[in-house]
């Protein structure tokens, strides 16, 4: 899971650099309104966001599947040749992942 983190914190930073991108000037005092919804805008900028968010959190999902494998019980790419392992190790590493992903706000 070592590349988990340092992924997250990049995907992180390019979100904050995107919001921060799409920040519209701070309303006036008369055109402000109390308990408006989110405009159009912000569904559009969403979308555009989408290939980006595709394009780091897809392979980094990936690679916790790819990485996992070698975890799993009787995979040709078992790191102790299936001895020493607990059998719980494939789905746990993969929630940890996961969880990791969601906790950094995925």
């Amino acid at each position: 899971m070592l590349q988990v983190p340092g992924t997250l914190q990049t995907l992180s930073e390019v979100m904050n650099a995107h919001e921060s991108a799409l920040q519209a000037p701070a309303p006036t005092p008369s055109s402000t309104q109390e308990g408006s919804s989110p405009t159009a805008a912000d569904g559009a900028n969403a979308a555009a966001f989408a290939p980006v968010l595709d394009a780091l959190l897809g392979p980094l999902l990936e690679m916790c599947r790819r990485s996992a494998a070698a975890l799993a019980v009787g995979s040709p790419d078992r790191l102790d040749e299936g001895a020493k392992l607990d059998p719980t190790a494939h789905p746990i590493y993969l929630i940890n992942c996961y969880a990791a992903c969601q906790v950094g706000g995925l």
